[in-house]
């Protein structure tokens, strides 16, 4: 299925009269609140995963990626149940949170910003993208770049700073993360496949095992980024 075949909700929907976004997955929308269940309750992954962090909120980060993980969960879940442009600038807006708040600890790390520096640079980040994804959609081009070059400016930074380490600490939480985001990101690809594609499968969707991968990545993450 190509993902930027934007597909009509059913009339009936009380969704229908909303704008669309600039992409569709594999699942095909139903006509209630909840346009994409396979999608959308996967989102429960993402809070499972907030809460095991909040759990451990006096160890360092944990709070600030608890915060992040649960946006995450339920601007996707937003997004997913509704098939609308509205809740999709919202979805992107839970990712920019995560991606922003790397390079603002990155820059932070490198001695380039001080904390209130980097907080500047995480709220400046996250709205400049939020912003980047309403023109990029207005002027008709995809609005899926504007986070992929954070997140590969995010995983160079990182590698960056471990190049130029000046003390020890472990990488392999990082690559577990890595491969865990990797895997989602292939998944996420072959849901719009159509040897891969079930649409009327409302239990197990490609795209719903992409949130149960990047759900489970937040862990190795957090082992990680606790050391700073």
């Amino acid at each position: 299925m190509d993902p930027r075949l934007i597909v009509p909700l059913p009339a009936q929907s009380p969704w229908s009269s909303w704008a669309r976004p600039d992409i569709h997955h594999c699942e095909a929308n139903l006509s209630g609140w909840v346009a994409a269940p396979a999608d959308a309750w996967s989102n429960l992954a993402y809070l499972a995963a907030a809460l095991w962090l909040w759990r451990r909120r006096d160890e360092p980060n944990a709070r600030a990626l608890a915060g992040i993980v649960f946006a995450i969960g339920v601007t996707s879940f937003l997004f997913h149940a509704s098939y609308t442009f509205f809740f999709q600038v919202f979805d992107y807006g839970g990712m920019f949170l995560y991606s922003s708040w790397i390079i603002a600890q990155a820059t932070r790390r490198a001695g380039w910003f001080d904390s209130r520096g980097s907080k500047f640079l995480f709220a400046s980040l996250t709205a400049g993208s939020i912003a980047a994804v309403v023109v990029s959609h207005r002027i008709g081009r995809p609005v899926q770049p504007v986070f992929g070059i954070q997140a590969l400016a995010a995983a160079g930074l990182e590698g960056w700073l471990y190049r130029r380490r000046t003390a020890d600490y472990a990488i392999k939480p990082l690559a577990v993360c890595l491969c865990l985001v990797a895997a989602a990101f292939a998944l996420w690809n072959f849901d719009h496949l159509d040897w891969f594609c079930r649409p009327d499968d409302h239990v197990l969707q490609g795209h719903a095992l992409w949130h149960l991968l990047t759900a489970a990545s937040f862990v190795p993450a957090f082992l990680y980024f606790r050391q700073f």
